[in-house]
């Protein structure tokens, strides 16, 4: 081999050697480019996903809160009820259902105790009366109940 086709064939590797360096360079700044976009991405989800619990942990305290605002108000209509049921001396018949799905929902909310005591004394000890004619005429109104309100109150 003379030396002209050694030098030839040397430059063509120096060549082809300088090409693959200046690629695997390239690759690799497209390596690290990626790299911080994904550690960018990769913060933003961190982000998100701690807002997401503290939201999640907002609306948990906004649901208990709303929950036990609920059962005292369901509550609180048990015992309306019961304190006229009382005065009556029975529960309207009509009103069974009624009394029963305020006390189940009360319930299923997490109340119990002394209104549950309330809810099974008039379902054990009052009578189931018919008559609506003597409820109209009674003189007993609900507790938070006005005259033009009481066709819904009682």
């Amino acid at each position: 081999m003379n030396n002209d086709t050694l030098d030839t064939s040397l430059k063509a590797i120096r060549e082809s050697m300088n090409a693959i360096s200046q690629q695997m360079q390239e690759y690799e700044a497209i390596r690290v480019a990626q790299n911080a976009a994904t550690l960018e991405l990769m913060g933003k989800l961190n982000d998100t996903v701690k807002e997401m619990e503290q939201n999640s942990l907002k609306t948990e305290g906004r649901l208990n809160a709303l929950s036990a605002g609920v059962m005292e108000l369901l509550g609180d209509r048990i015992d309306d009820k019961y304190n006229y049921y009382m005065a009556l001396g029975y529960i309207p018949a009509d009103e069974v259902h009624t009394f029963d799905n305020l006390y189940f929902a009360y319930a299923a909310n997490g109340g119990n105790g002394k209104r549950a005591k309330k809810y099974q004394y008039v379902m054990d000890n009052l009578q189931h009366k018919e008559d609506r004619d003597e409820l109209r005429q009674s003189t007993i109104t609900p507790i938070g109940c006005n005259a033009v309100a009481r066709r819904t109150c009682g």
